[in-house]
C-alpha cells in the first residue's frame, strides 16, 4: 500500500545534474519532507513526508521547473499523453531550427551572403534580416533554454541551459551588432554568427529529441508493466448475472469471472474452477502455473487456460503490481554512491566551464584577432556537456532495475544494484533458501520406539504418539517457521484436532519455543537445547544412533520435551526427523557464483551434521551451524570488519537481522515478511538461479555505469581543449560552434544509447 505520505511528481525542464541539486535544495527547506528522491533519467521526484503537494509546487516553480502530482493511474496517463504532444512539438521546433541551419549553410558555401568589411546598407539590411528570423529560433526553439538559465541566474545557480543562452544569445547579440555597423568592430571581427546560433539550438534540440526517444525505451519495462491491467472486468452479480465494468470500479470482496486469455483484474483468491496463469511479470517464470480454489492470483497475470471465479482482496495501488511499479521506481530514482560522486562533479561543472570559456576567449583575443576569440569562447561554452555527466547513472541504473524487475529480481534500493556489484562473499542460510523449505515429518523417535513416515502420512500412530503430535501442532500452528508447518502438515494429514487452548508462549530465538497446550507444559526446538532443559548430557543410546544416522542423511532434527503438573522436572518426550530436498538447481547456482568470484558460506540454525551433509553435496566453502540469529548478525559483521562485501540470502524471521547487517540483503520470494522487509532484493521467483541473474545484471549495470562516466569525462577533458583551440598549432583551424553543439548533443546520446545496450548484453537465464 503507498504511504499516506508519499508523493509522486513529474518534472519539466530538467536538464542536468545541477537543476536535480537545486531541487533538492529547494524541497529540503520545507517543513515535513522526510525523504526525496529525484530521477533525472526519467524527470521524476518521489517526496516523502507530511507536506501539501500545492506547498511542493510552487517550491518547484519557483525554480522554474513544472511539477505534476502522478499519484494516480488517471494522472500517469494524462501526463503522458501530455508529453507525447511535447515530444511532438519539440520534433516542430527542432526541424524549424534545423532547417534555417540548411538554407543558411547552403548560402553561405554558395557564397550568395556578403561580407560585412565595411559599412553597406544593401548588405547590413540583408544580414539584419537574418538576425530577425534567427531571433524567431530563439523564440521557437530556445526560449526553454533562456528561460531556464534566467530562473538559474535567480536562484544562483549554472546549469546547461545556462551554457546554451550565454553561447547563442551572446552569439546574437554580437552578430547584430556587427549588422548594424560593422564600423564598430575590428576589421577581423565583422563575421556574423547567425548560421552558428541557428545550428547550436537545431542539433540541441535534436539530441534532447532522441535522447528523449532513448529514455522511453530505457523505462518501457515500467510501461509493460503498467499497461498489464485490464480495462474492464466481469463482475458475478448476486443473480449470477455478469455486468461489465471499468476497472476502477472494481472494490475489495466483488466476485469476478475471469475467462482463458483474460487477464486478473485485481488481487484475490480463486473461489470456482481453476486456471493455468502466467505469472511472468511477478516472477519472471515463463511456465504457466495452475490455480484451483482458495490459491491466491495477481492483477495483471494472464491466465491461459480455464475458467474461474474469484473473489477480491486487494485493488489499485494495495495490488502486488501496484508495489512491484512502486519499487521499481524508488529503486531507480535513488542514488547509488558511484552517482553521488557524479553528482558533486557536475555542481560545479558550469561555473568551471563559463571562466574557461571566458579566459581563453581573453587569451585568444590578447594573443589573436577577435574573430578568433569570439569562436573560441562560444565552442568552449556549447560543447560543454553536464548532460552526459549526470544522465551516466541514472539511465543505467533505471534500465538495470527494469530489466531486473522483468526476471523476477527486484531491487528495493538503488545502491544495492552497485552492491551487489561489488560483492565478494555469499552467505547463504539453509532451509528455505538452499532447499526447498516444504519439510516433511520423516521419522519420530519417542520410549516407545522408532517410527518412520511416508511421503502420503499413511503410517498409523499410536494414541500417545497421535496426542503428542495434535498437542506440538497446536503449539506451532500460527508459526512461520518451515518445520512449525511440517509439523502442522502432518498433523492435519491425520485429521488430528487441534486446539487453541495455548498459552504461556515463549520464543527462544535460535533455539525453540515452549508453551503450555491443554495444561501440559512443552518445549520444542534445537536437540542441544532440549537437552539442556531436561538435565542431560545425551541422547540415550538408541537416540543417539538415529540422531546421528538422520542428521548425516542431510535430515533435521528437533526434540520435544514436556512436563506434567506432578513432574519436577521436564523429561525427554520425541526425536523428530524433518527431510528438506535441496533445490534441484541449487548446486548449479553455487557452482556458478564459485565461477565468478564469489566466496561461498552457509549460516543456519541447523546442527551442525546435517549443515555439513548439504554443503558437501552442494560444494559450499565453509559451514557454521547452530547458530542464532544474533550470531548470524555477528559473523557478518566480522566479515565486513575484513574488508569483505557481503551479500545475504535468508527466507525467515530469523535471517533479518542478517539480512539487514548484510551489504546487500536478498531475501526469497516465498519467504517471511519481515525478511522480505530487511532485504535490500527480493526475488519474486521460487529459484534461486534469479540470484545469479541479479549479481548479473548488477555487475553489468554497474560496468556501464562505469562506461558512461569514463566517455563523458573523456568527451569533456579532450573536447574543452579542443574547443579552446589547443590543435590550432596543428590544424590552423578552431572547431566550429555548430560542430560543438552537435558534440555536445551527441555526448548525451551517446550516453543514452549505451545504457540501452543493456538489453542486448544481459540475457535471461534459460
Amino acid at each position: 500500500m503507498v504511504p499516506s505520505n508519499t508523493q509522486k511528481f513529474a518534472l519539466r525542464g530538467l536538464r542536468c545534474a545541477a537543476c536535480v541539486a537545486k531541487v533538492e535544495q529547494a524541497l529540503e527547506q520545507l517543513d515535513g519532507v522526510t525523504q526525496i528522491q529525484i530521477h533525472l533519467g526519467n524527470r521524476t521526484a518521489v517526496i516523502e513526508g507530511e507536506v501539501p503537494a500545492e506547498a511542493i509546487q510552487t517550491q518547484i516553480a519557483h525554480l522554474g521547473f513544472q511539477a505534476t502530482p502522478l499519484d494516480t493511474q488517471a494522472q500517469e496517463e494524462a501526463f503522458r499523453a501530455q508529453e507525447a504532444s511535447a515530444h511532438r512539438h519539440h520534433l516542430y521546433i527542432t526541424l524549424y531550427a534545423l532547417g534555417q541551419g540548411v538554407v543558411l549553410m547552403a548560402l553561405m558555401l554558395m557564397g550568395l551572403l556578403p561580407e560585412l568589411t565595411q559599412a553597406h546598407w544593401p548588405s547590413q539590411s540583408l544580414w539584419l534580416g537574418i538576425a530577425l528570423l534567427s531571433l524567431s529560433v530563439i523564440w521557437l526553439s530556445g526560449k526553454h533554454f533562456y528561460r531556464g538559465a534566467w530562473f538559474a541566474l535567480r536562484q544562483g545557480y549554472a546549469s546547461m541551459d545556462t551554457l546554451i543562452a550565454l553561447g547563442t544569445g551572446s552569439a546574437w547579440i554580437y552578430s547584430t551588432l556587427v549588422s548594424l555597423n560593422p564600423t564598430w568592430f575590428p576589421e577581423a571581427g565583422r563575421h556574423p554568427y547567425f548560421e552558428a546560433v541557428v545550428w547550436i539550438l537545431g542539433l540541441v534540440n535534436l539530441g534532447q529529441w532522441l535522447e528523449h526517444k532513448a529514455r522511453g525505451r530505457a523505462s518501457q519495462a515500467i510501461r509493460a508493466l503498467m499497461t498489464l491491467q485490464p480495462e474492464q472486468a466481469s463482475l458475478l452479480l448476486k443473480d449470477g448475472q455478469e455486468q461489465k465494468i471499468a476497472l476502477a470500479s472494481v472494490q475489495v470482496g466483488d466476485k469476478v469471472r475471469v475467462r482463458p486469455g483474460e487477464r486478473i483484474p485485481a488481487d484475490g483468491i480463486i473461489k470456482e474452477g481453476y486456471g493455468h496463469l502466467d505469472e511472468s511479470m511477478l516472477t519472471g517464470e515463463p511456465l504457466a502455473i495452475s490455480k484451483t480454489q482458495n490459491d491466491w492470483v495477481y492483477a495483471g497475470t494472464l491466465n491461459q487456460t480455464g475458467s474461474l471465479v474469484m473473489q477480491v482482496r486487494k485493488v489499485g495501488e494495495d495490488t502486488a503490481l501496484a508495489e512491484i511499479i512502486r519499487q521499481v521506481e524508488q529503486a531507480q530514482a535513488s542514488k547509488p554512491e558511484i552517482a553521488r560522486l557524479a553528482d558533486r562533479i557536475s555542481r560545479i561543472f558550469v561555473p568551471v566551464v563559463v571562466i574557461l570559456a571566458l579566459f581563453s576567449g581573453a587569451l585568444w583575443w590578447w594573443l589573436t584577432e577577435f574573430q578568433y576569440a569570439m569562436t573560441v569562447t562560444l565552442s568552449v561554452l556549447v560543447i560543454a556537456c553536464p548532460c552526459a555527466l549526470g544522465l551516466a547513472t541514472p539511465i543505467s541504473l533505471q534500465v538495470g532495475v527494469g530489466l531486473a524487475a522483468q526476471r523476477g529480481v527486484m531491487f528495493r534500493r538503488g545502491d544495492a544494484l552497485q552492491g551487489l556489484a561489488e560483492v565478494d562473499v555469499l552467505v547463504m542460510d539453509k532451509t528455505g533458501t538452499l532447499t526447498q523449505g516444504t519439510p516433511q515429518l520423516v521419522a519420530w523417535q519417542d520410549t516407545q520406539g522408532v517410527c518412520l513416515f511416508d511421503r502420503q502420512n499413511s503410517v498409523a500412530l499410536t494414541e500417545t504418539q497421535a496426542t503428542l503430535l495434535a498437542d506440538i501442532a497446536s503449539l506451532e500452528q500460527h508459526s512461520e517457521h518451515a518445520l512449525a508447518v511440517a509439523l502442522v502438515k502432518a498433523a492435519q494429514a491425520r485429521a488430528l484436532v487441534l486446539t487453541s487452548d495455548v498459552t504461556d508462549v515463549q520464543i527462544e530465538a535460535g533455539l525453540g519455543v515452549s508453551a503450555r497446550v491443554r495444561g501440559q507444559q512443552y518445549w520444542i526446538g534445537q536437540p542441544q537445547w532440549i537437552l539442556e532443559m531436561t538435565e542431560q548430557e545425551a541422547f540415550p543410546p538408541t537416540w543417539a544412533e538415529n540422531f546421528t544416522t538422520w542428521s548425516q542423511r542431510g535430515e533435521t532434527c528437533i526434540a520435544v520435551a514436556c512436563k506434567s503438573a506432578q513432574a519436577p522436572m521436564p523429561h525427554l518426550t520425541a526425536l523428530l526427523a524433518f527431510a528438506d530436498e535441496v533445490r534441484p538447481e541449487a548446486k548449479q547456482m553455487i557452482q556458478e557464483m564459485r565461477t565468478l568470484g564469489k566466496k561461498l558460506v552457509m549460516l543456519t540454525g541447523d546442527q551442525q551434521v546435517t549443515a555439513e551433509s548439504v554443503a558437501a553435496y552442494l560444494g559450499i566453502d565453509q559451514v557454521y551451524a547452530q547458530v542464532s540469529p544474533q550470531e548470524k548478525q555477528v559473523y557478518i559483521q566480522q566479515l565486513q570488519k575484513q574488508g569483505c562485501k557481503v551479500a545475504m540470502i535468508g527466507d525467515g524471521i530469523n535471517d533479518a537481522p542478517a539480512l539487514a547487517q548484510a551489504d546487500v540483503g536478498i531475501a526469497m520470494g516465498t519467504g517471511t515478511h519481515i525478511a522480505l522487509e530487511a532485504a535490500d532484493v527480493a526475488l519474486m521467483r521460487d529459484n534461486l538461479y534469479a540470484v545469479k541473474e541479479a549479481v548479473i545484471i548488477a555487475r553489468e549495470s554497474l560496468r556501464n555505469i562505469k562506461q558512461n562516466l569514463t566517455g563523458a569525462f573523456i568527451y569533456n577533458i579532450i573536447g574543452i581543449p579542443i574547443a579552446a583551440g589547443i590543435l590550432f598549432p596543428l590544424t590552423g583551424g578552431l572547431l566550429n560552434p555548430a560542430w560543438a553543439s552537435a558534440a555536445m548533443a551527441l555526448s548525451s546520446l551517446t550516453v543514452v544509447t549505451n545504457a540501452n545496450r543493456l538489453h542486448l548484453s544481459i540475457r535471461p537465464h534459460l
